[in-house]
């Protein structure tokens, strides 16, 4: 089952590039967004790369410099210098305080050519262009330049629609998937991804959590932990007919299903529980176990019918109402209730009596084999 958006939430998904250079990110970044256009649901594909300002990039050529006799350290303090100054501490002045600015002379801003004539001093008093020791280029500069864990991190996001996140996903990977990227570079899903999967892990958690609970319950109620399998099979079943119902009604599947679900687990098995506790009362007043089973079916055939019917009636307000809190509807929730409860009724009168039997034989086989254990134990 996939997670769905149902509400207001950003409408914002996010992949993220990890790898050693800034430049190398921005071209697979590049490549990425080329791949993903087309895709459904996704627009607007931007990446920080192109979030940025125009910038003057130079690159210092270390064997032009060391045979000037010039330092990278020194070129690059000549640069402060000219575009920045440095800042000295301030001029006190009777009670006055002045803030000093030292910068060198220039009668006009730089501009790239004024830049690469821009005079370095090397240590034995020679003036030497900027652009004999370096080259200058302007470029797009990055929005920001993150790091995590030592690596530099470009984030690509994107706009979309109200939708699938796990058809997204699968769309997403499907895309990428023949993306060939260099050593130690890598991409991840993010943001709203993480959201995604942290609701499915606590989802699952939850129900598995809830199906322990109950069989435990019905465990010390039965007297038997055999016989609540042959209860518990009604919950796949329910969680079949959640998905049918939310298939064939087009809603989405998101919080307020996950919590019918939830719900679901508990209220599933009230019908196999009626339906087993009658049959184990009959045996227990003599009646022999096929008699038990087919009086007991007839017995809870109608009440379990109409307390299924009343429920999934009173649902309907629900399922097909317009009613939300914050934005978040319930309808989902009265779908999800109406479906599984549907679905496990139907398979609840036919697979539970089959299982009782089964797993009756299965526990009376056990009993004779471990008393046939004891008593050779004590001869």
């Amino acid at each position: 089952m996939h997670w769905r958006r149902t509400g207001a939430a950003d409408s914002t998904v996010t992949l993220v590039l990890e790898g050693r250079d800034s430049e190398r990110l921005a071209e697979i970044a590049g490549e990425v967004e080329s791949r993903l256009q087309g895709l459904p649901d996704l627009n607007a594909v931007e990446s920080d790369a192109e979030a940025g300002y125009e910038e003057v990039r130079i690159e210092i050529d270390r064997r032009a410099a060391a045979r000037y006799r010039l330092e990278p350290r020194s070129i690059i303090g000549t640069i402060q210098y000219a575009l920045r100054g440095s800042q000295l501490p301030d001029l006190f002045a009777g009670d006055r305080e002045i803030p000093l600015l030292v910068r060198m002379r220039t009668d006009a801003d730089f501009d790239l050519e004024r830049l690469r004539n821009l005079v370095i001093w090397s240590q034995d008093g020679q003036q030497i262009p900027l652009g004999a020791v370096a080259t200058l280029r302007a470029a797009k500069g990055f929005g920001n330049i993150r790091r995590e864990d030592g690596r530099t991190v470009l984030t690509l996001s994107a706009e979309t629609e109200e939708g699938d996140l796990g058809e997204l996903a699968e769309g997403i990977e499907s895309r990428l998937a023949d993306l060939h990227l260099p050593p130690g570079y890598s991409w991840r899903k993010a943001g709203r991804f993480d959201e995604w999967r942290r609701n499915q892990e606590s989802f699952q958690f939850a129900v598995v959590l809830a199906i322990l609970f109950v069989f435990l319950l019905m465990g010390v109620l039965f007297e038997s932990f055999l016989l609540p399998l042959a209860v518990l099979v009604s919950i796949p079943f329910a969680f079949t007919g959640v998905y049918w119902v939310h298939y064939l009604t087009d809603t989405p599947l998101g919080i307020m299903s996950f919590i019918g679900i939830i719900i679901l687990v508990g209220v599933v098995v009230n019908n196999g529980v009626v339906l087993v506790d009658l049959i184990n009362r009959l045996r227990l007043e003599g009646v022999d176990r096929h008699r038990a089973i087919v009086q007991g079916c007839r017995s809870r055939l109608r009440p379990i019918l109409m307390t299924a019917g009343t429920t999934i009636v009173g649902l309907l307000p629900m399922a097909f109402g317009t009613s939300a809190v914050a934005d978040v509807p319930y309808y989902p929730l009265g779908r999800s209730l109406m479906g599984g409860l549907a679905a496990s009724t139907l398979f609840t009168l036919f697979l539970v009596p089959v299982l009782y039997r089964v797993l009756d034989d299965v526990s009376t086989g056990l009993r004779t084999r471990v008393a046939a254990l004891v008593a050779l134990v004590r001869r």
